[in-house]
C-alpha cells in the first residue's frame, strides 16, 4: 500500500530498509537502507523491490555468519501517518475530474494500481471500463495528448483505445 500511495502522490524515489522490530511500527534500528527508484509501472517495482530484497538479505546473512551484523539506531522518528488499504471503489476515476488532470497525474495512478491491485476503472452507461496503460503522445498541432491503451471493458469499447484531451501538463 505505501508504494501505491507514493505513486500516486508523483513521487520518484523510494526505498528498502531492514530493521529490528519493536514496540514502534518502522522505529527498529537500522541494518541497511537501500534508495529505489519509482519509476516504471508497478511491477517494475515489485521487481525493483525483489531484487534489491535479494541483495540485502545475502549480506544480511553472511554479516550475521561472520559476527558483522551492526545495527544503527534511527535519527529523529516521526510518527508517520499509517496508509490504509485502498479498497476498489477509490480506483474510481470521474470523468469530471480526469478532465482536470494532467498526464502524470493520470499516469501514476494508472501504474500504481495495475494487478494485483483493483485497476482504474470508468464508469459509463453502458459499462465499466478498466484502464491498464497510459500514452502521451503530440497531436498534429504540438498538443499533448493522452490515450488510455489496454482497455478491458465491459462495454462495446473492448479492445479499442479511448482518446483523452487532459488540462496541459
Amino acid at each position: 500500500t505505501p508504494i501505491q500511495h507514493q505513486l500516486i502522490r508523483g513521487e520518484t524515489v523510494s526505498g528498502i530498509t531492514v530493521f529490528k522490530m519493536n514496540n514502534v511500527i518502522d522505529g527498529g534500528d537500522i541494518y541497511q537502507q537501500v534508495p529505489m527508484s519509482l519509476l516504471g509501472d508497478i511491477n517494475d517495482i515489485f521487481d525493483r523491490m525483489t531484487n534489491l530484497g535479494v541483495i540485502i538479505s545475502k549480506k544480511l546473512i553472511t554479516d550475521y555468519a561472520n559476527g558483522e551484523l551492526i545495527f544503527k539506531p534511527q535519527k529523529n522518528i516521526q510518527k508517520g501517518k499509517i496508509l490504509k488499504r485502498r479498497k476498489p471503489h477509490e480506483s474510481e476515476l470521474f470523468i469530471n475530474k480526469l478532465k482536470l488532470m494532467n498526464f502524470d497525474e493520470v499516469n501514476n495512478i494508472v501504474r500504481g494500481l495495475l494487478s494485483p491491485y483493483p485497476n482504474v476503472f470508468i464508469k459509463f452507461n453502458d459499462g465499466i471500463i478498466y484502464v491498464q496503460e497510459v500514452i502521451k503522445y503530440k497531436s498534429m498541432k504540438g498538443k499533448d495528448k493522452v490515450i488510455l491503451n489496454n482497455l478491458k471493458s465491459i462495454t462495446n469499447l473492448k479492445g479499442k483505445r479511448l482518446f483523452l484531451k487532459l488540462k496541459d501538463s
